[in-house]
């Protein structure tokens, strides 16, 4: 078992868990085709488009919404279950949204959370314009 601590957290880590599971903890992301591309995420008070692509060898991503962009860090991927981080920065003010969904197949599901609260959130892929 690992300790650490990190930002405002304590994260604990099972290495026999992770062994098991066969899982990066450096990288956060064990196959990342099935996350690759734009995601159409709808919540019951706004929409947003999430972007995930490869830079440099690892995932990255960035969100869109209507007052601007969204960095995303911390991202944790095994195939089915996302985990990932961005901070939305609106004039002087910035928040931390907290991200944990489900990818299955072109569709997306789980939760934000902020200082706001939680609030559900579903999506699917957009297809590729040809």
């Amino acid at each position: 078992i690992i300790i650490a601590t990190h930002g405002r957290g304590i994260w604990v880590f099972d290495m026999e868990q992770i062994d098991r599971k066969k899982k990066s903890v450096a990288k956060g992301v064990k196959d990342p085709k099935p996350l690759l591309g734009d995601w159409s995420i709808t919540t019951d008070m706004f929409a947003l488009t999430a972007s995930f692509f490869m830079k440099d060898g690892e995932v990255a991503g960035k969100i869109s919404f209507a007052m601007g962009e969204a960095k995303v860090s911390d991202i944790g991927f095994d195939g089915k279950n996302l985990t990932f981080k961005a901070v939305f920065k609106m004039r002087d003010r910035s928040m931390e949204v907290n991200v944990e969904g489900v990818v299955d197949g072109d569709t997306i599901k789980g939760t934000l959370k902020s200082a706001m609260g939680e609030r559900p959130f579903k999506g699917k892929r957009e297809q590729p314009k040809k």
